[in-house]
């Protein structure tokens, strides 16, 4: 609690405007997570503080961090997913979830890398999105592959259909998903998409 304090302090003397909810004044870092308060200007408070904090506090530093475009981050997010064991009762979703947002071009060698590996887990799912981002025939053929882990399937679908190439169709098809899951209604609209794609006379 000490180090989220004085992160909280840091971030005030680097002129933070704290917000309120609910007639509440949320901290510095709640303003960062929950308001459309830029990070970009005290972005190299929170990187130092990534070293520092664990568990639930370091997840509010990495959820601060996760906005579009922002610089010298994603590098070090990989990084912290190669090391999970540095940074114990961290939900790495959030990480997966920062790098997808941040989007960092100069990262997507590594995010297939990650990808295509099961060894993470749901930590993968929302990097599905940054696959269909990459428009590379490898990030393709990556997204085709986790319709067989179950751990990103769902995601993996909903990115195919949004891709919207017809060659992931009978993949989709041919693909078991659990009734009642996200996986399920992902299908099904992802079907209804690439059908219509094909339809149309897609070109990629």
């Amino acid at each position: 609690m000490k180090n989220l304090e004085s992160l909280n302090r840091a971030l005030l003397e680097a002129g933070l405007e704290t917000q309120a909810f609910l007639n509440e004044e949320m901290s510095p870092i709640a303003t960062l997570v929950n308001t459309k308060t830029s990070s970009r200007p005290y972005k190299e408070i929170l990187i130092e503080y990534l070293t520092i904090l664990k568990g639930n506090e370091l997840e509010m530093v990495i959820r601060a961090l996760s906005e579009k475009g922002i610089q010298d981050v994603s590098p070090i997010l990989i990084g912290v997913l190669n090391n999970p064991e540095d940074y114990p009762n961290l939900d790495l979703w959030a990480v997966g979830n920062a790098i997808s947002i941040i989007d960092d071009s100069s990262t997507y060698d590594q995010v297939l890398t990650v990808c295509q590996d099961p060894k993470y887990g749901a930590s993968r799912q929302m990097m599905m999105t940054t696959l269909r981002r990459m428009k590379t025939e490898e990030s393709f053929q990556t997204l085709i592959n986790s319709l067989q882990d179950d751990s990103i399937r769902g995601h993996a679908i909903e990115e195919l259909g949004k891709w919207g190439d017809p060659r992931a169709l009978e993949s989709i098809q041919n693909v078991e998903v659990k009734k009642g899951l996200f996986e399920a209604k992902a299908k099904k609209i992802a079907i209804e998409k690439l059908k219509t794609a094909a339809n149309n006379g897609y070109n990629a």
